[in-house]
């Protein structure tokens, strides 16, 4: 699986999840076994890469970005949606969070 952000070019990409097992996964890394050790692996090795990709848990409520990202989630009915783009009804509540630099929000959901 190749990364949408490294290929753009993003030298700095913070993603947000609602998921605490989620972010520790990628953090700590998983048994070979688990279901998603292919994509905690990918995601392990894109931090080694020459930019500055980090994780962050964040409650969901408390941030509109997961809460939406969340929902679409919940209705796509599937286990893991990668989006290459932010839905266009995303970026309100991305401008909203612009702080002055690249600034890239992810749902991830193991």
């Amino acid at each position: 699986m190749a990364c949408a952000a490294w290929s753009r070019g993003y030298i700095k990409v913070v993603c947000f999840s609602d998921s605490l097992l989620a972010v520790s996964l990628i953090d700590k890394g998983t048994n070979p076994s688990h279901r998603y050790a292919t994509t905690v692996a990918d995601i392990r090795r894109w931090k080694s890469e020459s930019w500055q990709l980090s994780f962050h848990h964040v409650i969901r409520e408390g941030n509109q970005c997961a809460d939406f990202l969340a929902k679409l989630g919940v209705r796509s009915g599937r286990a893991m949606r990668v989006l290459d783009e932010p839905p266009s009804s995303l970026v309100k509540f991305l401008k909203a969070y612009e702080i002055g630099s690249v600034f890239f929000v992810c749902r991830l959901s193991l």
